[in-house]
This record gives C-alpha cells, sequence and structure tokens, in this order.
C-alpha cells in the first residue's frame, strides 16, 4: 500500500523562513536517506464549533477567526503563538494533548509509529528533544501521519485531529540545513496549525 493511496490530505505549507532550493524542488535529494525529527506542535483554542477542549466554555467567534487570519500570515507560527499566549488567563480549558507520528507504509519504507508523551494544559505541546526516525527514504511517497488526542482520563481520549507530512514538506524542511520548520497544516481542516520539524540529510 503506497503513502498516495493511504493519506489523501493537501499538501502542508512550510514556513517560518523556508527558502526555494534545489534541495526543495526535489532534483538531487529524492531516494536519499534523511533522519526526521518531530519537535512540536500547536492546537487550535477550541473544538471547530468553539467548544473548548476541558471546559463547557465556548471561545468567541472572534477570537477564533483572529487565530485563523494569524495563521495566514508571512510569519504566521509566530503571530498565532502570540495570539494563544495571549490569551493563556482565559478560563477556557487547555487541552492534554497526547497520541503518536507514523511513518505511513511506501514502496520504500515500512509503517512504523511512534507515541508522543503526554503535556498538560497547554495549546503548544513540546517533545524535546524531540522523536526521531532514522534512514527515512525520501521519495514522493513519503509520508508521516500525526494524530493528537486530548487525554480525558479516566473517560476515554477525545481526538483533536490527524494531519500529515508529506514529500513536500519534508524536502522544505530539509532545504532549511538543520534548522526547525514549522510546517503550516491548518489547510488540513483540522484543529492542529502547525507542526514543527527537523529534517537532515544522512551522510
Amino acid at each position: 500500500m503506497s503513502c498516495a493511496i493511504a493519506c489523501g490530505s493537501p499538501e502542508p505549507k512550510a514556513t517560518a523562513g523556508a527558502t526555494t532550493s534545489p534541495a526543495a524542488k526535489g532534483s538531487s535529494i529524492e531516494g536519499a536517506l534523511v533522519t526526521v525529527t518531530f519537535v512540536d506542535a500547536v492546537i487550535a483554542l477550541s473544538h471547530d464549533d468553539g467548544l473548548a477542549w476541558d471546559s463547557p466554555h465556548v471561545v468567541p467567534e472572534l477570537v477564533r477567526a483572529g487565530l485563523r487570519v494569524a495563521r495566514t500570515r508571512p510569519d504566521g507560527w509566530a503571530r498565532v503563538n502570540e495570539a494563544i499566549a495571549a490569551r493563556d488567563g482565559e478560563p477556557w480549558g487547555k487541552p492534554d494533548p497526547v497520541g503518536s507520528v507514523t511513518l505511513m507504509p511506501s514502496p520504500s519504507c515500512n509503517r512504523e509509529m511512534r507515541l508522543l508523551p503526554a503535556q498538560r494544559d497547554t495549546y503548544r505541546p513540546s517533545w524535546t528533544p524531540g522523536m526521531t526516525w532514522e534512514h527515512v527514504p525520501l521519495d514522493r511517497g513519503t509520508r508521516f501521519r500525526i494524530v493528537l488526542e486530548d487525554d480525558d482520563a479516566p473517560r476515554p481520549n477525545e481526538l483533536i485531529g490527524a494531519v500529515d507530512i508529506t514529500y513536500a514538506a519534508l524536502t522544505a524542511a530539509l532545504a532549511a540545513e538543520g534548522a526547525v520548520m514549522r510546517v503550516d497544516v491548518g489547510d488540513q481542516g483540522q484543529p492542529i496549525y502547525f507542526v514543527g520539524l527537523r529534517v537532515v540529510r544522512e551522510p
């Protein structure tokens, strides 16, 4: 089963200073082995309907619209983080993100899932020093899927969302030469705005 069949989400946009280069175009790196590390994510303030993650409060539409606009700016990751920080004291109820990252199967790689450690009361989970995959063959079918849930123990977890990191985002991150790239995944229709990752070519 190829990744293109398994995952059909739109191509995410790489942000935070990505530049176009031969590596980003894939002309010289297709088939190369890379190390991929996922470091953080940014989650929306609420479900799509405005209901907060861990309370009966509703986040006002004006606030949610402000975040959507901030995401579309050239410095969207920084703008969204500033907007979320400004609302840090609101009684809306932050999620407790937990989840997984899966390297999806393709002709050149096997399926491999890793669990993300739980984070408490945050819209910005961070997995320092990161969740790392080594010897990942970088081809047009290479794809990772990130699934985040709100830990509501002892009740069942509540799904936050699932987004894909595709070849386009991986090659853009590779062009960042070891810097963390915040990939804009907001166009995938999930309440997850950004996923931070680092991609390094192996010798």
